[in-house]
């Protein structure tokens, strides 16, 4: 289940950034508008708009949390590589976000100082 939503996650995420997306959410809202003084712009008229933008966008909450988590996941596993490959470079910031704020703040205390040294803290 776990793979299939995040199948679809994808694709909707995907469909929605696409730039004709943007070209027909607009055509929808001008043809809504335009059957205006047809409906007499009546109560339920109003009610269709709102409460189609009301489920599309709590339904977008859930889609783009999902893409920016594995989004987020997948660039922190390459920055934690990259650290891991390069010898000069300190670990201790590797998995960092998988930390306690205590362990995560005296981290980044550590690497403040490093960063006012010129060498960084290299010979």
């Amino acid at each position: 289940m776990k793979n299939a939503f995040n199948k679809a996650s994808r694709v909707v995420n995907n469909s929605c950034a696409h730039p004709l997306m943007t070209v027909a959410v607009f055509a929808l809202v001008i043809g809504w508008a335009l059957t205006g003084p047809r409906a007499h712009y009546s109560d339920t008229w109003q009610l269709v708009m709102n409460t189609t933008s009301s489920i599309v966008t709590f339904l977008m909450v859930f889609i783009i949390a999902n893409a920016q988590k594995r989004d987020t996941e997948a660039l922190l596993l390459k920055l934690d590589l990259l650290i891991a490959a390069n010898p000069n470079a300190t670990n201790k910031a590797v998995g960092l976000e998988g930390r306690s704020e205590e362990i995560a703040a005296a981290v980044r205390d550590e690497i403040a100082e490093l960063a006012k040294d010129p060498g960084m803290g290299r010979p």
